[in-house]
């Protein structure tokens, strides 16, 4: 079977122009032809992590702004 590329997924990549083939750029912020951004939502995201963590039994540390990384367990019952 012949292998080939149909695009490109870039994560946290600076792009000046587009290419060739279809561009998918995940926190991409430029306008650009060809390309399509997928722009994240940061509060979203620190809003789940610290809802799921919180649902998982991870204590956090409000000290330092971060959550303390116990090892937990993952069962079905805790998957998002």
């Amino acid at each position: 079977m012949d292998r080939c590329v149909e695009g490109f997924i870039l994560i946290d990549t600076l792009l000046e122009h587009g290419l060739k083939l279809p561009v998918v750029s995940v926190a991409g912020h430029r306008k650009i032809e060809g390309v399509t951004n997928v722009v994240l939502d940061q509060r979203r995201a620190a809003e789940l992590t610290l809802r799921t963590s919180a649902n998982w039994g991870i204590a956090g540390s409000p000290s330092c702004g971060a959550a303390a990384i116990a090892p937990t367990p993952m069962s079905a019952g805790n998957a998002l």
